[in-house]
């Protein structure tokens, strides 16, 4: 006989409910702990459809530890889940990891030319990087991938008079994601 216990909850799937002319109740096989023990529970079909994790530790006659720890495993498991999901997002556009000059940094030379390193490659048709002087000139010729490292932008500098540079660049990623920002640098007298 199952207890119910209000903590865990796991739904049901539409799959789990039992087929019409079978009974008002259904059949759950789940897997319990470290040893491999299985407990059984019923659910009202016509119910909320329900159980608890604690409920089905309790079906084997499990102690409160190995409650506890079915409960951290099956909290592992669910952050496990929604990591692996939250992943793919997570990487899934270009993203700029440095820059040569510095973003920011002030120098006592003109650069000969300016660096971008993204963290994966990009389509180079569809990217450009500008490198605009304080009247918003544009200085610099046009960027080109580095043939070394796909992942990398090289813009060829003129000699650069003292004043600040803003660097606006925009990338296509391979995954067809846009990824656009702009950033300074310094050149000092």
């Amino acid at each position: 006989m199952l207890r119910p216990v209000p903590d865990l909850k796991f739904n049901m799937s539409p799959l789990s409910r039992p087929p019409a002319g079978i009974g008002q109740a259904a059949v759950f096989i789940m897997n319990c702990g470290p040893r491999g023990t299985f407990a059984l529970a019923e659910v009202s079909r016509t119910g909320a459809n329900t159980a608890s994790a604690s409920a089905f530790a309790s079906a084997t006659g499990a102690s409160p530890a190995t409650r506890i720890a079915m409960n951290r495993w099956i909290g592992r498991l669910l952050l496990a889940a929604v990591a692996a999901t939250l992943a793919p997002h997570a990487v899934a556009h270009a993203q700029l990891e440095r820059t040569i000059p510095a973003a920011g940094s002030a120098m006592r030379e003109s650069p000969a030319r300016l660096t971008l390193q993204f963290s994966q490659r990009f389509e180079p048709a569809f990217s450009k990087v500008r490198v605009l002087n304080a009247k918003g000139e544009q200085v610099a010729g046009d960027a080109q991938v580095d043939r070394a490292d796909a992942r990398q932008l090289n813009v060829p500098l003129p000699k650069l008079d003292p004043g600040t540079y803003r660097v606006q660049w925009r990338v296509l990623s391979v995954d067809t994601h846009v990824r656009e920002g702009q950033f300074t640098f310094h050149v000092l007298p």
